[in-house]
């Protein structure tokens, strides 16, 4: 009957709203079991039905494999960055109490000062500097090169809406001829279960279709996220290791404190501004590719569930007036179970995208501690310049300001070496839990893309 076809169209839209998602057992997939006393345009549309999921479940691999490959990361960046960033900010964490312990013992007398202490203190930072800088580097060549590849598999911005334009093409093709066919056929209550099976058609081409510009999107805004705060970072940190070499020069070079002083402003300016910037180019690219997306696809979110079940109450309106006069108890008991069923319309996309975002802690220290470690550093280039440039003459009251600068860039530094682990480390937890549960994106995804091979299976052997 066609009954059994909608079930499993019912069933489909259960899968492709993501109601499943996070479930741990899919529902089944009922099996197509069709009349051989269907008419022949009956038999035209259960052939075009077959077609248009064949069609969807190409279009669902499709933006699956874009959610996996448009952002890889690496297992290992997780524990490798962090470690690296650790390594770096100790050996300049190492530099900042050397040299405080030489300006304090030589607050009244600056003559005090171990310049080969100091000298030493400034080849750590200028090591821990190169570290952090050349850890963020690596991040920002392997976000090119997963870029680059997934340009190559035809996920680039461009490929990517050409494959969904034809895709959807061949989907609204199909969708018209099957509309013609229904509106020849001669049963009102039979007409009206296929016009319900076209109604679900469209709406899971249309949720596909919110999918992909949804992650589309997603993916090129966290792009931009990312490697504006790599860029930003690598240069700040290249920026502060210049500064320690030109500091290192001036015991020799007088006049290179200032250049110093400026270069060390500068890199610190960046840490500071470096969040901001980088949340502001996301948000720029963001704007940008949904306005691209939405002059190439008119159309906003699927309609609501309680949009779409004014439609399904008056089919079961029908149905239950047609109960009254039949014996056809299985057949009400199905529909009962359909609008039942379809409850799950409304499913947001938006858990799935939340679930993931959690787990895209990038340079997660950085993201959080950034502003704060900036600022104390900047407070320490600030004093610095100003002890150069205003009180060059008096070297008692210029090493007491910069004695009180690096006070306050130790401070930071400090609540850096301790910030790190600990997003480190629950970064860590969180996706062993998940993990255990199934609930990774790289799991739901892969799983998703089984149960698609499961659903594609089952369509092709119900070929009557």
């Amino acid at each position: 009957m066609r009954i059994r076809a909608l079930a499993f169209f019912v069933a489909l839209l259960e899968f492709f709203s993501c109601r499943y998602c996070f479930a741990e057992e899919a529902p089944p997939i009922p099996k197509i079991q069709r009349s051989i006393y269907l008419s022949h345009e009956q038999n035209e549309i259960t052939e075009l039905d077959r077609k248009i999921l064949l069609e969807l479940i190409k279009l669902s691999r499709f933006n699956i494999h874009l959610r996996l490959e448009a952002n890889y990361h690496w297992g290992g960046r997780a524990i490798l960055y962090p470690l690296a960033q650790e390594s770096g900010t100790g050996a300049i964490f190492a530099n900042n109490v050397l040299d405080l312990s030489q300006r304090a013992r030589a607050l009244d007398d600056p003559a005090l000062i171990s310049i080969p202490s100091r000298k030493r203190g400034l080849e750590s930072a200028i090591t821990g500097a190169a570290v952090n800088g050349t850890s963020s580097a690596v991040e920002l060549g392997q976000n090119t090169y997963v870029a680059l590849r997934a340009r190559q598999q035809g996920f680039s911005p461009r490929r990517s809406v050409n494959f969904v334009k034809s895709s959807l093409k061949t989907i609204d093709d199909l969708l018209g001829q099957r509309e013609n066919l229904v509106a020849t056929e001669n049963s009102p209550d039979t007409s009206k279960i296929t016009v319900l099976e076209g109604r679900l058609l469209k709406h899971v081409r249309n949720q596909l279709l919110f999918e992909f510009k949804t992650w589309s999107v997603f993916s090129r805004e966290t792009e931009w996220r990312e490697n504006t705060f790599y860029s930003i970072d690598t240069a700040r940190n290249f920026a502060s290791a210049a500064s320690s070499i030109l500091t290192l020069q001036s015991f020799t070079k007088k006049y290179l404190k200032g250049n110093a002083a400026i270069t060390s402003l500068v890199a610190n300016s960046l840490a500071t501004l470096n969040p901001l910037i980088r949340d502001v180019a996301a948000l720029l690219m963001q704007k940008y590719q949904e306005r691209q997306l939405a002059k190439i696809f008119p159309q906003d979110r699927p309609r609501t569930l309680d949009e779409l079940r004014q439609q399904w109450d008056d089919l079961d309106d029908l149905l239950s007036k047609r109960a009254q006069n039949t014996s056809d108890k299985q057949f009400i008991t199905e529909i009962g179970f359909l609008i039942r069923s379809s409850q799950v319309l409304d499913a947001s996309l938006s858990q799935e995208e939340t679930r993931i975002q959690r787990l895209r802690r990038v340079a997660a220290q950085q993201a959080i501690a950034g502003p704060i470690i900036g600022l104390t550093g900047l407070a320490r280039s600030i004093g610095n310049t100003v002890s150069f440039y205003g009180y060059r003459s008096d070297p008692i009251v210029a090493n007491r300001i910069n004695f009180a600068g690096q006070i306050s860039q130790t401070t930071g530094q400090a609540y850096s070496l301790i910030a790190t682990p600990k997003a480190a480390i629950s970064h860590a937890i969180y996706r062993q839990h998940l993990a255990k549960m199934g609930q990774l994106p790289s799991q739901i995804l892969k799983a998703r893309l089984a149960r698609l091979d499961e659903i594609e299976s089952q369509i092709r052997i119900s070929n009557p």
